[in-house]
């Protein structure tokens, strides 16, 4: 409510069955610009992004979540930047943010490089957008299906997979928001991860299977996300079902994870990482 953009807005807040004073909190907010809306029944991240977006009214959508710091400017200058460029069509903007590495620790701006256009190449390599750091189109949102809810992490990663398909996007350089790390954040849930990846890997797979390195990248992943939740067994299987040769680097890894006490890997890994 603090932004400095003028024109027309509305804030819709979703609660996914919270346990805090969240309702108590909107309701001593006396502005019509806001509209609350309760779930009976916990649906997720996705589902509730989408509830909040059917609710809307506006042409363009953007989010903002409970780990989430706008600055004043920041829609601001995101409307700015699009409406500037008259000789190109986005249908997606999205900036950089500060994001905080640990609790009580450092910062560190989010992404490293930022691209423009036609991204959807390097997106699969990996996610650059930042949820709340996206300005969108509603039209567009819709057109894509909006976010999938049966993903229990990266639901943003997929939903601009699908946008960024068919549409150009407009990279900002400027940080333009604050992204806290909060306790029991479900970035933080490694199952989640696994399946999230699993999901993501069957649905674009066909593009994955085109670029060699890209695919390599995935197997990875996905290996790393089975030994980290202490499955090395699954790792090995996935890991003969879809390498077209044979990995050694990733195979010796599956094999000295069998080796290590439940849940030394993970130890590892967060030592590494």
């Amino acid at each position: 409510m603090n932004q400095t953009w003028h024109g027309e807005l509305e804030m819709i807040v979703v609660d996914d069955c919270s346990d805090d004073n969240t309702k108590e909190i909107i309701s001593q907010l006396k502005d019509p610009r806001i509209r609350y809306i309760e779930s009976q029944k916990r649906a997720g991240a996705a589902a509730a992004r989408n509830t909040g977006v059917a609710a809307s009214t506006g042409d363009w959508i953007a989010f903002i979540d409970s780990d989430t710091i706008w600055y004043p400017e920041k829609l601001a200058k995101q409307v700015g930047a699009i409406q500037q460029r008259t000789s190109d069509t986005y249908s997606l903007t999205y900036c950089r943010l500060r994001k905080q590495k640990h609790e009580e620790s450092g910062w560190e701006n989010h992404p490293q490089r930022v691209y423009s256009g036609l991204v959807y190449e390097k997106l699969l390599f990996d996610n650059f957008i930042d949820t709340p750091s996206v300005l969108m189109k509603r039209e567009t949102f819709e057109a894509v299906g909006g976010f999938d809810p049966r993903l229990p992490r990266f639901q943003d990663w997929d939903l601009f997979l699908r946008v960024s398909q068919q549409n150009s996007v407009l990279g900002m350089e400027e940080v333009l928001f604050d992204s806290l790390t909060l306790a029991g954040a479900i970035s933080s849930n490694d199952r989640a991860r696994l399946e999230a990846l699993l999901i993501i890997h069957s649905k674009y797979l066909s593009d994955i299977s085109k670029n060699s390195d890209l695919a390599s990248r995935f197997l990875a992943k996905i290996v790393n996300a089975y030994l980290i939740v202490d499955q090395p067994d699954a790792a090995a299987a996935f890991l003969r079902t879809n390498s077209r040769s044979h990995t050694l680097a990733l195979s010796f890894l599956v094999k000295t994870a069998r080796l290590l006490p439940k849940g030394m890997y993970r130890r590892l890994w967060d030592i590494v990482r």
